[in-house]
């Protein structure tokens, strides 16, 4: 890999680095908030933390018994051919709960999300992320968006049972896409 390609390929992925550690940072700031009894949803944000798709989250993920098959474990050589994807791996402690890969336009005015999967079902029921995975990816997609300049977030054939949960998180159908535009 030649110089310049080389300072490229480590610009990039220390913006996925820089979107991860920031909304880690918000969850921790989340965490420290005194609990509001009335959205009291049992979630302990001082265990919720951002990866990225590593080996670890493809074991877990391994696990899953996916109905989508999503190409996750091929997340870790499109990086390395083109590294200007965001990778995500949302855990609850030590357990998975959701992945998220993104990648922004050529012109970095738009970002859209390729793939998102919460963890589909548990013996001991749902995990402690149920229903959050959407809006703590976009958090973190979010935070991306902002470093590299990014307009929009745009869901890239979203499953249909997932439209509405996009809509519940301001995303609106425009030209047949959901796309969710970021205040400046």
């Amino acid at each position: 890999m030649g110089k310049v390609i080389r300072r490229k390929y480590e610009e990039w992925r220390a913006y996925a680095c820089a979107a991860r550690t920031a909304s880690n940072e918000l969850l921790t700031l989340l965490a420290q908030e005194p609990a509001d009894p009335e959205r009291a949803s049992g979630v302990d944000f001082a265990l919720v933390r951002f990866g990225n798709i590593d080996a670890d989250a493809l074991e877990q993920f391994n696990l899953w018994e996916s109905d989508h098959g999503f190409p996750w474990h091929d997340s870790p050589e499109v990086i390395k051919s083109d590294a200007r994807h965001l990778d995500l791996a949302l855990w609850y402690g030590n357990l998975l709960c959701g992945l998220c890969f993104a990648t922004p336009s050529g012109k970095r005015t738009v970002v859209r999300i390729k793939l998102l999967e919460g963890h589909p079902k548990r013996e001991s029921g749902p995990h402690p992320l149920k229903r959050r995975v959407i809006q703590l990816c976009v958090l973190a997609v979010t935070q991306y968006c902002k470093i590299i300049g990014a307009e929009l977030i745009e869901i890239d054939s979203p499953l249909p049972g997932a439209v509405p949960i996009y809509v519940e998180n301001e995303f609106q159908m425009v030209n047949g896409a959901l796309v969710l535009t970021l205040d400046e």
